[in-house]
Parts: structure tokens; sequence; C-alpha cells
């Protein structure tokens, strides 16, 4: 015999929108008063299992007041005897990490719920502290449809120049998102010899430029298709689709009008705001591999804002949050530091917490003071 319960006991607690994180805040707390906490929690000398032990309860209490789905399974054995097997499962979805209490207090900012689905009550702003969060790291690409006719090719590379020139400026001081062009190596040797890691890289922004079919030979107009998605997850994180209308002087080789460039600003303008909406409840989430040496690797690095010293809670995307009720999941749940950081990965160190060790999804999200 099989049965399902569904409990939703109230709000769910969160500060962000990836299968792993934690937030805790002081419900109905004003600003002013968040801001004091934050204050006294920087004048605690709490050690780092402390503050582990304040994350796995947080973890445990936001769970249990939050949706849960019970399955329980009935048979009888072979001896004729009655058996029952359960399994908990959280409904809560939980976004970045970052303590605003002493780790005796407890509490969590409450949203409600609307069709099963967590919807956060205040804008997410990011720390003011001077270790905030790093930022999304996105591989670009910029490319030209195949489809395109070679009247309308050197226009489409002035466009797609303009356009990586564009992107690269306004994301440069984001404190969401950051892009690096993508790499292409002539073969397998090449790239084995060369790579830095930049494979590994989380997120994919795919800019396609084609000729609009609507498009006249007098003002042509190019067609920009903007894709998001994740390397590990086909589905796509944003879409959209923009235009540029060429005057009939609008490109030549001393380069593209300056009203053409003026469209492609305000298209990477749109599509920053865009991204920053997307992002700026979702905290970085990296992934955590064991090397042969035994040694924690994420892939992420200082050009994901990552520093020496840099704070990560490290736990198995298989059971935080989803399966948090199960026995001994919040075990795996430990504090890692920054121990070296390269361009595009960086080595932890477990600080508190038993070492993360076999075959589980384990991921790492900052941890925010």
């Amino acid at each position: 015999m099989k049965t399902t319960l569904c409990r939703f006991a109230g709000a769910v607690a969160l500060v962000g929108v990836l299968p792993m994180s934690l937030a805790l805040a002081q419900t109905g707390a004003t600003p002013a008063q968040v801001q004091a906490a934050q204050k006294r929690l920087q004048l605690i000398d709490i050690t780092a299992e402390q503050r582990l032990t304040a994350l796995r309860q947080s973890l445990l209490q936001t769970a249990m007041e939050g949706p849960t789905e019970v399955k329980t399974t009935q048979w009888i054995d072979q001896t004729g005897a009655l058996r029952e097997s359960s399994s908990f499962t959280s409904g809560m979805v939980v976004r970045g990490v970052r303590v605003l209490h002493e780790p005796s207090t407890n509490g969590a900012e409450k949203v409600q719920l609307k069709e099963k689905q967590a919807v956060v009550e205040k804008t997410c702003e990011r720390s003011g502290h001077e270790r905030a969060s790093p930022w999304h790291h996105v591989t670009l690409d910029v490319a030209i449809s195949p489809h395109l006719g070679a009247t309308n090719r050197f226009t489409a590379q002035q466009i797609t120049r303009e356009l990586r020139q564009q992107i690269h400026h306004r994301t440069a001081q984001s404190p969401n998102w950051r892009v690096s062009d993508k790499v292409t190596y002539a073969n397998p040797y090449e790239k084995a010899l060369l790579t830095q890691g930049e494979q590994n890289l989380p997120w994919r922004l795919n800019v396609l430029v084609a000729l609009d079919p609507q498009s006249t030979p007098v003002n042509p107009t190019y067609v920009l298709r903007w894709e998001v998605s994740h390397r590990q997850d086909r589905a796509l994180l944003l879409s959209q689709q923009h235009w540029v209308t060429l005057p009939p002087s609008g490109g030549g080789v001393a380069g593209l009008d300056p009203v053409v460039s003026a469209q492609i600003q305000a298209v990477v303008e749109t599509f920053h705001r865009a991204m920053e909406t997307q992002l700026s409840c979702v905290p970085p989430q990296f992934e955590a591999q064991l090397d042969q040496g035994k040694t924690l690797r994420i892939n992420a690095g200082h050009l994901s804002g990552l520093r020496l010293g840099d704070v990560l809670v490290v736990a198995d995307r298989q059971k935080i949050p989803a399966r948090i009720l199960e026995p001994g999941s919040l075990e795996g749940v430990t504090l890692a530091e920054v121990r070296a950081v390269y361009a595009y990965s960086a080595e932890l160190k477990t600080i508190a917490g038993v070492v993360p060790k076999g075959a589980a999804q384990w991921v790492a999200v900052p941890y925010t003071p």
C-alpha cells in the first residue's frame, strides 16, 4: 500500500533559487534591525563549527515549517511480518547562504506559497560585506547564422564585433554576472594543452546574428537571438529576440553607423537588465569534485570573484534540500575555505564538518557573513 501526504505548514524561508542553499533572517524584521543583527554578528567571535551548527539547524527548521511530501510503502515479507518504509521530500526552494543572526537565534524570512512555488516578497539585495558573493561567470558566444548570404555577411561581422564589445563593457562592473569569450581550439591536443578550465563554466550565453526574413535591401534588418542556458541543463534561463535596422549607409569599411551602434547599445542594455533581474536572487553554485589527490576543487576561480579565504557551504545536491529530513542528510553539509585560487578553478579546505567523499553530486555555495 502506498500513500502520499502533502503538508503545507505555512511559508518557506528563502533568499535564492538553486537546489542547495540557505537563508536566515528574522521574521518581520525591518532593514534597520537586519543591519543591527549583521553588525552584532561581526563582533561575535564564533567558530566555524558553531556557524555550521547554526546553518544545519536552520535548514532543518525551515524544512519542517515548509511543504513536505511523505511517501509510505507497506508490504508483507516472506515471514508474514508487516514492513513499512517512509521517505520525506521537502518541497522548499532555498536560495543563497547568508547568516544574519547569532547561532542561537532561530527564524527565517517568510514568503508566501503560490502553486507550490515560493515567491519572495522583498527584493534580493547583495551583502555589503567586503567578501560579498562571487558573480555568475558566463561563456559568451556571438555567432553569425550559417544561412546568411555573402552580401550581408560583412555587416553581420561588424555587428557581432560591436555586440561583443558592448556586452563586455556593460557587464564589467556587474555585481551579478560577468562574461568570458568562448575559446575555440584547433584540435583535442591543443585543447588538452592550453585549456585552463573555461570549458567547465556553468552558464552559456549564445547570441546568433541573422538576417530578418522581412528585411529589405535598402534598409536591411538583422535579428539578434539571445539564449542563456546551463551547461548541464537544456532548459533556458532566458531567451530574447531583438532587431537592428541599418540605414542605407549603415555599414562600411569605416565601421557601423553611429545610429546602428546606438541600437546595439540599447539592445545590450535591455538584455543586461533582464539578466540582472534573473540572477539578482540566484547565488552562484559551483560543482565540487575530489581529484585523485583527495583535494576538493570547484569550477570557479578569481575570474568568478573568488578570493583566498572565502568560505563556501558544500553539500550533496541530491540530498539538500529535497531529502533534508532523511536521517544523516545534514551530516554531509560542511563549511570549506578557499585555499588556492586560479583563473577558472579553486581548491577548498574543509574547516567545519566532515570532508566530502564518495561519488555524491557535491556543490558549493558562497557563505556570506
